[in-house]
């Protein structure tokens, strides 16, 4: 197979990036928020605020007092979440930046690249 073959190949393949993060920026509040809400506990929590607002079911007379605590809990998890995944967006990015040794079929030689540029069918030496 010719080098400009195995390249044309190379461009219709997923890249080497390594990505165990589960947010971004714009994706981390209705991810989480969905999250954080399919949890048992935390509907039932929530069903209970509902049912505090109501004077007739209510033994706190309509005021919401599960309301804090539950809000309190929720933006801890929230916080503990995005702590998680940043440190996951730093470890994937020093992974994805770590050196390895690649064949240039074009040189002939072994040459220096990150692993995320690594794609398939390239040769790598292992030592």
């Amino acid at each position: 197979m010719s080098v400009e073959a195995i390249e044309e190949l190379q461009q219709h393949v997923k890249s080497n990036i390594v990505t165990t993060s589960m947010y971004n920026w714009f994706t981390f509040l209705p991810v989480n928020m969905f999250q954080q809400l399919s949890k048992a506990a935390n509907v039932y929590f929530i069903l209970i605020t509902i049912l505090q607002t109501i004077k007739v079911v209510s033994i706190s007379g309509g005021e919401p007092t599960m309301l804090p605590p539950l809000v309190l809990v929720i933006m801890c998890s929230m916080i503990k979440d995005g702590y998680e995944d940043y440190c996951r967006h730093i470890e994937d990015a020093t992974e994805n930046n770590a050196l390895c040794t690649r064949y240039n079929r074009r040189t002939h030689q072994f040459e220096k690249v990150r692993w995320g540029d690594v794609i398939v069918g390239d040769f790598v030496k292992v030592a």
